[in-house]
């Protein structure tokens, strides 16, 4: 009896230093893989900011609407529209699937402090791009339209509740920026839209500027489409107003600068040209800025020269 004791006590020892040896093994894997999430996720991040994924999202926002409406009224897919569109469309929608199962399938590994980083970082382009493309699904996917993109869809639903958790207000508009450069002559810069069916306000003057994204604040972001239009490194800049259009929330900023155009390399748009006020009360500007120049000239908030 009392080595039958003996024995029961060795092997309730032994059962319990296995389970303390697979406590800490299961630890240790669950600690491993949460690194390995978070530094996945550092690189989908560094990903997101990179110019080939700025440049496709900006692609699609300004030119997959027409393609999409064109597509709709013939009954067509849009591949056979504008294949090129299609890709794009494709390899973003791809991006944010991919995107979407890795979150999707590692979530639980995250803190939720780590989950409210990761919405605060993504909400803004997810939800954008899932309501431009969602109600298209069956012209990009025509084979099938129901299962396309599940965790793309999955990502957007976790954005919206993050969103709607912070009552994030105008979830539905985009947020733009956009600078207004004056020079000593109080002529303003503007900047011509290319000429292009697929963009919106093709061939139009337009304020030099861009749409906000993922993480960005509207000061970090005007900075870096000035960078990467103009090549100009801007330190000192103030806002002007804070405007809400039909389509967006549009952050405008302003400084006093003379730029030499013909020494610009410009990336983005026709070229570019100074306009007193004047001119521009005879133009019909893009995206709707004659009323922020208008309001602009009007308060004249530089030293205007007679």
């Amino acid at each position: 009896m009392r080595d039958f004791s003996l024995l029961a006590i060795l092997v309730s020892v032994v059962s319990a230093v296995v389970a303390l040896l697979s406590a800490r093994h299961a630890r240790k894997t669950f600690q491993e893989n949460r690194n390995i999430s978070y530094l996945n996720f550092y690189n989908i991040i560094q990903k997101h900011h990179s110019r080939e994924i700025t440049d496709l999202r900006r692609t699609v926002r300004d030119g997959f609407k027409v393609v999409a409406e064109t597509a709709r009224k013939k009954g067509l897919p849009i591949k056979d529209i504008d294949e090129s569109m299609h890709l794009e469309v494709s390899t973003l929608a791809n991006y944010y699937e991919s995107l979407g199962m890795f979150l999707q399938g590692g979530w639980h590994f995250f803190p939720k402090e780590v989950q409210e980083t990761m919405l605060e970082m993504l909400h803004n382009s997810a939800t954008e791009h899932w309501s431009q493309l969602a109600p298209y699904k069956d012209l990009i996917h025509p084979r099938r339209p129901n299962d396309w993109a599940k965790s793309f869809e999955w990502l957007n639903n976790k954005c919206v509740a993050y969103r709607k958790e912070h009552k994030i207000e105008n979830a539905d508009k985009l947020v733009g920026t956009s600078i207004i450069f004056v020079n000593s002559q109080n002529k303003v810069l503007l900047l011509l839209r290319d000429d292009k069916p697929t963009i919106k306000y093709p061939n139009m003057w337009d304020i030099p500027g861009g749409n906000l994204e993922a993480s960005e604040t509207p000061q970090e972001c005007i900075k870096r489409e000035m960078k990467e239009e103009l090549g100009l490194a801007l330190e000192k800049l103030d806002l002007f107003e804070c405007r809400e259009f039909n389509d967006r929330i549009e952050y405008t900023f302003w400084r006093e600068k003379d730029i030499d155009i013909a020494s610009v390399n410009l990336t983005e748009g026709q070229k570019i040209e100074w306009f007193s006020a004047e001119e521009i009360s005879g133009m019909e500007l893009a995206f709707e800025f004659n009323v922020t120049l208008e309001s602009f000239f009007e308060q004249t908030p530089f030293k205007r020269t007679e």
